[in-house]
């Protein structure tokens, strides 16, 4: 049916007014129904009579697109140009939704950003606390960073985050941490809070939070005493995505947590093969072997579950892998043949750090592997320049 629309559709757009056009992708949108050639029509027809939408419309249309990945720059970029003038009249979800359609599809627009979070920065005090969490983590996706916004959320935020629902507070977190935002006072702030309603939060919540705390490298031991506490007899519950980001959390910020890492080690044994992805595979042996954990049977599964999937892994999960199980003098002479023979076609997808954290580990696991390490040399030869040599 939907196709058979999307078609008959297609082939009398001239028909549509604006306002039909808009309307149309937004119930496609809404109905769960991608049409590609559909929505690169509407694009075009519609790029010339944006004036003709109101706001609302106009901030819906472009989430319609950025729903389904499609990617319109022209579109894009002519709504941005009608938008940057009217700022003043867009209420906070329609702020947060411009930017995170243009996040989604990763359309640069630097001028309507820099407006945006003008705009809402003026009017933060109306904005509801998920809002502010939204808008943040939107900017943070969109990789645009306006300081003086952040710093305005971040003095709001702190005296008012008992306001935060669990999903608040992580979405903010994550953001200032993405955003690589110092807000020392935030995070106290959202540490001594979480503390005390910890059990609250869902895993994707507990492990974004103390993912973000890690990566900011923001010092709050009672936060991870409290998840380790309340959810080391529940990690089932985790997704393999959630367990792994946990786990390299307290390995980054050197929480001592045996029982948690005993109960993630189970848990993870049962779900290698099939669930965990390569970053997932490579993040929680790195996570193990960072902070000395001992789990002979989760390394054992994780070498085999990644044999069979390793060209999937992305240059960092590679390097991630060896280190760990180098680390963890853990021998597994045919994982590593099997990561040499890949890595050495691929080095050119290799950053310096990775290139030298690599041959490190093939070092340090005692692992002849000349051909890897002529490749090496050959590539940092060629890459000089690159190399932090201070």
């Amino acid at each position: 049916l939907w196709s058979s629309i999307a078609e008959l559709a297609q082939r009398r757009l001239h028909e549509f007014s604006a306002h039909d056009l808009a309307t149309l992708v937004q119930l496609f949108a809404k109905a769960e129904q991608n049409a590609p050639e559909l929505f690169a029509a509407v694009a075009q027809v519609l790029n010339g009579r944006l004036d003709e939408l109101d706001l609302k419309l106009l901030v819906q249309t472009v989430l319609s697109f950025a729903k389904f990945d499609q990617k319109a720059p022209e579109l894009f970029a002519a709504v941005a140009l009608v938008s940057e003038n009217r700022l003043h009249e867009f209420e906070p979800h329609m702020l947060i939704t411009t930017v995170r359609a243009f996040a989604r599809i990763e359309q640069k627009a630097p001028t309507l950003f820099a407006g945006v979070a003008q705009a809402s920065e003026r009017r933060l005090h109306t904005f509801k606390p998920r809002e502010i969490a939204e808008l943040v983590r939107a900017f943070a996706r969109a990789e645009h960073k306006p300081s003086e916004l952040f710093a305005a959320v971040a003095r709001i935020s702190e005296k008012n985050v008992d306001k935060f629902k669990p999903q608040d507070v992580s979405q903010l977190v994550w953001a200032f941490a993405t955003a690589e935002q110092q807000a020392p006072e935030l995070f106290a702030a959202v540490a001594r809070s979480s503390e005390k309603r910890v059990r609250l939060f869902n895993p994707q919540e507990i492990s974004d939070t103390v993912w973000a705390f890690a990566a900011a490298k923001q010092k709050a031991p009672v936060i991870f005493e409290a998840v380790a506490r309340e959810f080391h007899c529940c990690l089932f519950r985790f997704k393999p995505e959630n367990l792994a980001k946990t786990m390299w959390a307290f390995a980054e910020a050197e929480q001592k947590a045996p029982m948690l890492y005993e109960a993630a080690a189970r848990t993870s044994e049962t779900e290698l093969r099939t669930a965990f992805r390569p970053q997932e595979l490579a993040n929680t042996v790195w996570a193990f072997a960072k902070a000395k954990q001992e789990a002979h049977a989760l390394f054992a599964a994780v070498a085999k579950a990644s044999r069979a999937k390793l060209h999937e892994f992305e240059s960092q999960d590679l390097t991630r892998l060896v280190w760990a199980f180098a680390v963890a003098e853990h021998d597994e002479p045919v994982l590593f043949a099997l990561v040499e023979r890949i890595s050495v076609g691929r080095l050119h997808e290799f950053n310096p750090q990775e290139i030298l954290h690599l041959v490190w580990a093939f070092a340090k696991a005692e692992q002849k592997v000349p051909l890897l390490y002529a490749a090496a040399a050959q590539a940092v030869n060629g890459r000089l320049q690159e190399f932090n040599t201070a």
